[in-house]
């Protein structure tokens, strides 16, 4: 369903100005603990929409054993 890329230079980078800056281990480190925090907030993200879509789920199934009923009743 999703597809995520993350592409890193293990050299570093060009700045507007066209000067490099080279990566450091902190940099490393930063980009790895931000890059875990996005992948977290995701999956909360995912596991949320899940419950609110068993919450739909069982709504429904609860609204169609009442008519259901009430069906059953009429025709008694």
């Amino acid at each position: 369903m999703n597809c995520f890329t993350l592409e890193a230079s293990f050299h570093g980078y060009i700045t507007r100005e066209r000067t490099t800056v080279e990566f450091k281990a902190d940099m490393f480190s930063e980009m790895g603990k931000t890059t875990c925090e996005a992948l977290l907030e995701y999956l909360t993200l995912v596991e949320e929409d899940d419950r609110q879509k068993e919450i739909l789920r069982i709504q429904f199934r609860k609204k169609k054993k009442a008519r259901d009923i009430a069906k059953a009743c009429l025709r008694r």
